[in-house]
């Protein structure tokens, strides 16, 4: 297949609601993945994690996972700085800073304590066991939590591993699936993108089989796939507003 029709193949609408090819392939890779990973872990006994992975404290998670954002932004711009030809265009960095606007409001901040902090505490979570001692008010968010040695507990606990991984992963394969399909894995930072998302793909894995609920990991699914079903899939059939936000396939 050549590169013209392999573009204009994963680019047709064929789909209901005017879907593309890759539109499905993309999220059927990450239900696929949520439901192997979510059907793994029903048969493990999660209180004796022996993989390495599995153990929350291991060098790939804190390295890279809780990190997660930085590292999609290095190498997504690493990428796109030699893919362009070192020319940055005003609608890619609207793309950009729209998805990192929704990580934002997602896992650090909605006026006030972020999203999953609010899902959980609207759904009866809270701060118990604290040390009064070490912080002035009652903590309203995990992080002041464990900051004053409290437990945080009794709520929804929306996976923000599951919603990190997925929204990263959408976002970079969205913004360079055409180049994919013209070029291939060649150039070094495009190798590097390929890594980071293959090693997204394996935590996410990871984290569906040995952590949360599966209720947990699917409100952090479907927000993973809210910000890029809504600008890369929904968006792209709106004229006025695809001529403010661009297409990945721009040249």
């Amino acid at each position: 297949m050549s590169e013209n029709t392999a573009s204009k193949y994963w680019n047709e609408r064929v789909y209901f609601w005017g879907l593309r090819r890759r539109d499905i392939f993309l999220f059927e890779i990450y239900a696929a993945t949520m439901f192997l990973g979510t059907i793994y872990g029903g048969f493990l006994d999660r209180s004796k994690i022996a993989n390495y992975f599995g153990n929350s404290k291991n060098l790939i998670n804190i390295l890279f996972v809780k990190k997660g954002w930085f590292w999609t932004t290095v190498a997504y711009f690493s990428h796109i700085w030699y893919q362009k030809n070192k020319q940055l265009g005003h609608k890619l960095i609207i793309r950009y800073v729209l998805a990192t606007l929704w990580w934002f409001l997602v896992t650090q901040w909605f006026v006030g304590p972020s999203l999953i902090d609010r899902a959980f505490a609207l759904t009866g979570g809270t701060c118990v066991d604290f040390d009064v001692a070490s912080i002035t008010f009652h903590p309203k968010t995990a992080v002041h939590c464990k900051t004053a040695n409290g437990f945080w507990t009794g709520g929804h606990d929306l996976s923000g591993h599951v919603f990190l991984l997925t929204h990263s992963s959408l976002f970079m394969l969205a913004e360079n699936f055409d180049y994919f399909v013209h070029h291939g894995i060649k150039s070094t930072s495009t190798k590097f993108l390929t890594g980071l998302l293959c090693l997204w793909w394996w935590m996410l894995f990871v984290t569906t089989a040995y952590y949360h609920t599966t209720l947990e990991k699917f409100t952090g699914f479907f927000s993973g796939i809210l910000e890029w079903a809504v600008v890369y899939v929904l968006c792209s059939k709106v004229p006025f507003v695809s001529s403010i936000l661009g297409s990945p396939e721009d040249a």
